[in-house]
């Protein structure tokens, strides 16, 4: 502790180090049980890899030794062209498969971020000093290396070759700027104290083990080098000599699927402990920085990517215009405050704040809780809770993160630069972007695509029920506008799209889980046998559910036929309402189209070897399907929406043009490459098109509404 004052009396600080709470009780920094057990499972399995893989190579080492011989006496005893050939090939079949399973001991990793920056202490000494700080108060060593890339986040990172699992590795740290955009520095210190958590759990050296072991089976597995360009030219030889190829390839295969096998099991545990070590990580930094800090940087990263990854698309389509940007977190943050107005997010003292009532306003939650085995992250929410069982409070420091940086806006300005660069862009041909512009495209596109908020969600993201408009005419409506366009109605129609999702969520369960998986529903624990009881019972809630939200859409059309028969203008509302129908029998089957796509590139996505057959038979399904789009565009009807399509020359070129899958054994990536991409940017159309005819819906009632004294232009 002395040497940690010493340094801090000495040290050239001129921001305020966020204070730490007082910790009384310092157990909650003790790894729980379920951590424990979590290390133990993962170092048995660690310990019966190293055995398998162990008893491998002394078996291929065993394999090697007695194919030499077999195949260098065979030459010996009898020299001939053909025991020549026989011996060669038995010899290379035990070097061949030695090689495979020794050759990722040599193999060199290269995985570098190509955004990623390295920056010196020389170059912000306040944000070393920050960090040397931290480090010392979460008791753990200061990084090796500290990075900067632009996005929403921070990572601990570590070379992990093979003999890293041996001698000791040293933690780099990786830090995101639209990360320190968007926190406070007691946030900040949250996020860096957690990732120090990690540096100071011993778990992180297992984690080196498996990301080895993992990166050995994968390569083993999936990647091809020039052990199979030898492979491959050695069975391109033919003849006696050749034959031992197939030999040599099927006791590879077999070595690969038992490595499949293990992998699955390994990553199973890894996957619970990683959580576990993430649980442990938030405690750390709730040590060092208070819980509030801690539930808010949770929230707060979920906005703030999403905002980034916004901004990121807008300056992309500005770039369109022969615009670019200075300071892409100029205009990150601007979206972020346009996301947070539009959310009706708090501000306080300039912070943005989410509170427990805007989660619940905006967020509709899943009755299912199926736990993901293959996660190495908990969900925000598990994550919460258990920050929560320790309440640390702690007074905050509001001031940006940016202020432990030297120069902030010359380092915006370089890594915005340095993005235009990785993307192969020279941006010096651009006009520079000002605020104005990009603030007017916003509140443009907020326009053009949000319905009046007078209707309180009612219309929003869903398709209109379709219904009898004769009968619906006759009808006998006694509810107020208000009563009508309430929030509790958006609820009740925003649970049963919820439920909808939940319940082929359930039906995928029935493929996806053991017998003896336990889940939750509605907070009771269920497992496979409950399913078929869930299925029936939700079908018949969403089934009356459904007659409940016809029977709301057709009271809101009866609301405004009354109004605009009065007017004489009834015959237009009837008109809004065929052509929304119109646009949602355009695009419901279109819909259908694509989930057979997305299926398809499910099955492409999992199955890792294939047969000529299965090649076959997938280009033929990739054909019907291409040619059912094709059907598709050619029988609309209106195809004026189709000038809007970008490169339209091109997209009639392929259209007009031949089916891209032939009969062949051989599968073109770039071939269905083309068709997502064409296939999708119809599907935006379709939507576009169907919101814009509910928007004129509800633009044509709005007068019917300020009618009955209900002010609306402030709503639009």
């Amino acid at each position: 502790m002395d040497k940690l004052i010493l340094w801090i009396e000495n040290a050239p600080m001129t921001f305020q180090y966020p204070p730490s709470p007082v910790l009384k009780d310092d157990s909650l920094l003790q790894p729980s049980s379920s951590f424990k057990d979590n290390v133990y499972a993962m170092i048995r399995g660690i310990t019966g890899f190293v055995m398998l893989y162990i008893f491998l190579i002394i078996s291929s080492g065993a394999l090697l030794a007695g194919c030499c011989f077999i195949g260098f006496g065979m030459i010996v005893f009898k020299p001939m062209w053909l025991t020549l050939a026989a011996g060669l090939g038995i010899a290379a079949l035990g070097i061949m498969v030695f090689l495979f399973l020794v050759k990722f001991i040599f193999a060199k990793t290269s995985e570098v971020d190509p955004l990623q920056v390295e920056i010196k202490e020389k170059d912000h000494p306040q944000l070393f000093a920050f960090i040397r700080q931290l480090t010392e108060e979460v008791k753990t060593d200061f990084p090796k290396r500290i990075f900067l890339v632009p996005d929403v986040n921070a990572a601990v990172l570590y070379n992990s070759g093979f003999w890293s699992m041996f001698l000791p590795v040293r933690k780099n740290l990786r830090i995101g700027l639209g990360l320190v955009n968007s926190l406070t520095l007691s946030e900040f210190k949250a996020v860096l104290a957690h990732e120090f958590g990690h540096f100071s759990q011993r778990s992180m050296k297992l984690g080196s083990y498996v990301y080895t072991m993992n990166r050995v089976i994968y390569n083993l597995v999936n990647h091809r080098d020039s052990w199979d360009n030898l492979l491959e030219g050695w069975a391109n030889a033919g003849g006696v000599f050749g034959m031992f190829a197939g030999v040599t390839y099927w006791i590879v295969n077999q070595v690969r699927q038992l490595l499949v096998s293990v992998y699955q099991k390994l990553n199973i545990r890894y996957m619970a402990l990683s959580r576990e070590m993430e649980y442990h990580a938030d405690l750390v930094a709730c040590s060092v920085s208070g819980t509030v800090p801690m539930i808010q940087t949770l929230r707060k990263i979920e906005l703030t990517d999403s905002s980034y990854q916004f901004t990121l698309s807008k300056l992309n389509e500005i770039v369109a215009q022969k615009k670019k940007a200075i300071d892409l977190y100029e205009f990150h943050t601007l979206c972020t405050q346009f996301l947070a107005t539009a959310y009706k997010l708090a501000t306080v003292d300039h912070t943005l704040t989410i509170s427990d009532q805007d989660l619940d306003q905006h967020i509709i939650k899943s009755r299912l809780n199926v736990k993901d085995q293959w996660a190495s992250h908990p969900s925000r929410e598990d994550r919460e809770k258990n920050i929560n069982a320790v309440q640390l409070p702690v007074e905050l420091v509001n001031t940006s993160a940016w202020e432990l940086f030297t120069d902030a806006e010359k380092c915006r300005r370089q890594m915005t630069s340095h993005l235009y660069a990785v993307g192969q862009l020279n941006p010096e041909h651009l006009e520079t972007l000002d605020h104005e512009s990009f603030l007017a495209d916003l509140e443009k596109n907020q326009k053009e695509n949000t319905l009046p908020l007078i209707y309180s969600g009612f219309y929003d993201n869903r398709l209109i029920k379709e219904f009898n408009i004769t009968e619906a005419k006759q009808l006998t409506v006694d509810l107020s506008f208000e009563e009508l366009f309430s929030s509790s109605t958006q609820e009740f129609i925003k649970r049963h799209h919820s439920n909808q999702s939940d319940l082929e969520l359930i039906k995928n369960l029935r493929f996806t889980i053991q017998q003896d998986d336990v889940f939750e529903f509605d907070f009771l624990k269920c497992n496979k046998t409950d399913i078929p009881r869930l299925i029936n019972s939700l079908e018949q809630e969403i089934e009356r559910d459904s007659q409940k939200v016809t029977k709301l859409d057709q009271q809101a059309f009866h609301y405004f036929y009354r109004l605009s028969l009065q007017q004489g203008r009834d015959h237009e509302l009837q008109q809004a309402y065929q052509n929304i129908y119109y646009q949602q029998n355009l695009l419901k089957p279109y819909q259908d189209l694509i989930e057979k796509l997305q299926e398809h590139h499910k099955t492409l996505a999992t199955r890792k070897e294939w047969t000529d057959q299965q090649v076959l038979g997938f280009n033929s399904v990739l054909r019907g399907l291409e040619q059912d789009f094709k059907t598709f565009i050619i029988s609309l009807a209106d195809k004026s929406a189709l000038n809007e399509m970008s490169e339209k020359e091109e997209f009639d070129k392929y259209v007009s043009g031949t089916i891209h899958y032939i009969q062949s054994s051989f599968f073109s990536p770039e071939g269905l490459d083309n068709l997502s991409s064409r296939m999708f940017e119809v599907l935006g159309l379709l939507q576009r098109q169907q919101f814009k005819a509910v928007k004129e819906l509800a633009i044509f009632q709005l007068p019917f509404v300020a009618q009955n004294g209900i002010p609306v232009d402030q709503q639009v």
